[in-house]
């Protein structure tokens, strides 16, 4: 089977059919043994007039192969094991199974979302999933997306060969160029806890909050929030995300803030990750989760609520601004004042010393992870030693 012009080609000889689970069912039957079309008479060389001219040859119909010797079973086998290699070298990248269903048949799945709309490339889909389409068999050539192949296709010829992608003429855009497989998902098709349950599994890793209020009896309240950044410097201003409870009902950590209008930011390390997580336990109001996890309370410099004494860093701040959602108070808080450890940050260049800062961040569902695989990327022509640091900080 000769090299497929293009990708278009491609599909129209092996017919793409929606099947059920979001997958395509791509069957081919290979005929290496079926006859080809008779061949047509040569015209005959010029000659002089006193030379007779030659006898044009006759067609010559091949017979079909015969398949049920050794020999025949064998160069079935190889064809499709030429097949197998062709389709793969298409689909390279996807996840693709190929697999023998019978002698002479090749059965392919691909994902749903690879086959092509058959308005824009040209390809008629097949009628049904496990249609069967008769392939020839290859004879030679070299394999598709090589760059023997591609060398000698330029200028009308790349023309040529966007357009038929795209089914039209015209400028080839990027989509057409590189197809990559993919999955469109509507958010507004979706419910408010699938789309939560993507977004917080696919935005990672987050750094966490641990975050102590207090409330109006004085009770130190404390409960870690994965939903929190850095916004700015000037002001100094963070951001923590809370979501409601079941029922509705707003966590204790937004109602003391909306309270008292203060709060401290701490960073977990792997050495309190475990007591960390234990702050997220549901308690009743008058219980400190601090007591529940075992940890240690200190007084804060500029707000009332306490800082944790095992954290490394912690961040206190003022309610600068907020904003409710239907699922959320969002706020946001000025930093009047830092705490860190002993000996992390170098007070003359104003660096931290992040080989003795370890993080933990979350991850998707209830995993999280360490930090303390670190890599830089160098620009060009910079040395071993400018690779471990940068700009404003080094390790």
């Amino acid at each position: 089977m000769s090299a497929p012009r293009d990708l278009a080609d491609l599909l129209r000889r092996w017919r793409l059919a929606p099947a059920s689970a979001a997958l395509a069912t791509l069957v081919a039957l290979t005929a290496c043994g079926s006859a080809p079309p008779p061949r047509t008479p040569a015209p005959p060389p010029p000659a002089p007039a006193a030379v007779p001219k030659p006898a044009a040859r006759a067609p010559v119909d091949k017979p079909a192969a015969d398949r049920s010797t050794p020999e025949k079973r064998s160069a079935l086998a190889e064809g499709l094991a030429t097949e197998q290699r062709w389709l793969q070298s298409w689909f390279k990248g996807t996840p693709v199974l190929i697999a023998q269903r019978d002698e002479g048949t090749l059965a392919v799945d691909v994902p749903r979302e690879f086959c092509f709309d058959a308005g824009k490339s040209g390809v008629k889909p097949a009628r049904r999933a496990g249609a069967q389409a008769p392939a020839r068999p290859r004879r030679g050539g070299h394999a598709p997306g090589s760059a023997r192949r591609h060398r000698g296709r330029g200028g009308a010829a790349a023309h040529r060969h966007a357009a038929a992608l795209r089914g039209g003429r015209g400028r080839p855009t990027l989509g057409d160029r590189h197809r990559t497989p993919c999955m469109d998902i509507d958010f507004n098709a979706i419910t408010a806890y699938q789309r939560y349950k993507l977004m917080a599994s696919l935005i990672v890793p987050r750094p966490i909050a641990l975050v102590t209020t207090v409330n109006a009896d004085g009770v130190i309240n404390a409960a870690p929030f994965s939903l929190f950044n850095m916004l700015g410097e000037d002001p100094p201003i963070v951001m923590i995300s809370i979501n409601r409870s079941h029922g509705g009902h707003m966590k204790d950590t937004a109602v003391n803030i909306l309270a008292t209008g203060e709060f401290v930011v701490h960073l977990t390390d792997e050495a309190m990750a475990e007591a960390m997580h234990r702050c997220g336990d549901v308690l009743p109001h008058d219980q400190s989760e601090l007591v529940h996890a075992g940890l240690t309370p200190l007084p804060a410099h500029t707000v009332k609520p306490a800082r944790i004494a095992e954290a490394p860093v912690a961040f206190e701040c003022v309610l600068h601004e907020k904003l409710e959602t239907d699922s959320r108070y969002i706020f946001i808080g000025r930093v009047t004042w830092l705490t860190v450890r002993d000996g992390l940050v170098d007070t003359e260049t104003w660096r931290v010393r992040l080989q003795d800062y370890h993080p933990v961040g979350r991850f998707g569902a209830s995993f999280y992870v360490k930090t303390g695989d670190r890599f830089a990327i160098a620009n060009p022509g910079s040395s071993e030693a400018d690779q471990r640091k940068t700009a404003i900080d080094e390790i």
